[in-house]
């Protein structure tokens, strides 16, 4: 099974056009939470409402009851964030990608435990791509290419010791077969020389954030 699942959470998420088709494309949505109120303002229909529900308003979860809407509802105290329990959820339906809306928001806790959910993602035989309103992002694994414009940025975040063997084409400062180690900034905005791009890693876990510029 190749199908793809959208999972929307109750961080920043502008009303985009895009971000909308995004979601609507893929085959199955996942509400997490007050995420409710975001997927009702632009008359989406999740297929689940999950998470302990803390943070949903009334109307939102009237609506969601009203459009049949399945709610599987988790204790507040519990060992995992509604987006990880989310992620699982997903694993267990048997998709093998997944994108992430809404993960970054006003609380920088949850937001560095959702990017690193990544590699939780990684670990459950996911790949995981983190939406955010200019870009995304998501681990490289061995080959990653991109599609942009020149201009348009791509950071590299090593999120193992050492990742070894990193090669950039396509980029204003490319590097060949060169080592990138946690906790340094060598990798941090890069920029595209062209419409397309590459890296490529021989070990290692790397996170590729690609932003969006504008352009006249």
């Amino acid at each position: 099974m190749n199908k793809i699942a959208a999972i929307i959470t109750n961080g920043n998420l502008d009303l985009l056009e895009q971000n909308k088709k995004q979601i609507m494309e893929t085959d199955f949505i996942v509400c997490v939470d007050g995420a409710a109120s975001i997927l009702t303002r632009w008359n989406i229909q999740p297929h689940v409402l999950l998470g302990d529900l803390d943070s949903i308003n009334l109307a939102a979860r009237r609506s969601m009851e009203q459009m049949g809407v399945p709610i599987q509802q988790h204790p507040v105290e519990k060992d995992q964030t509604d987006t990880e329990l989310a992620l699982h959820y997903c694993t267990k339906k048997g998709f093998s990608k997944v994108l992430l809306f809404g993960a970054l928001g006003s609380r920088l806790d949850h937001s560095l435990a959702n990017v690193l959910l990544c590699l939780a993602a990684q670990k459950l035989g996911l790949q995981l791509t983190i939406f955010t309103d200019t870009g995304w992002a998501r681990l490289v694994g061995t080959h990653l290419s991109i599609q942009g414009e020149p201009g348009d940025l791509l950071s590299l975040l090593p999120l193992s010791e050492c990742v070894s063997g990193v090669t950039l084409d396509g980029m204003k400062y490319p590097l060949d077969n060169a080592s990138i180690h946690l906790g340094t900034t060598r990798g941090i905005s890069n920029e595209l020389s062209g419409n397309c791009a590459s890296v490529s890693v021989t070990s290692g876990d790397l996170l590729a954030i690609f932003t969006r510029q504008a352009h006249a």
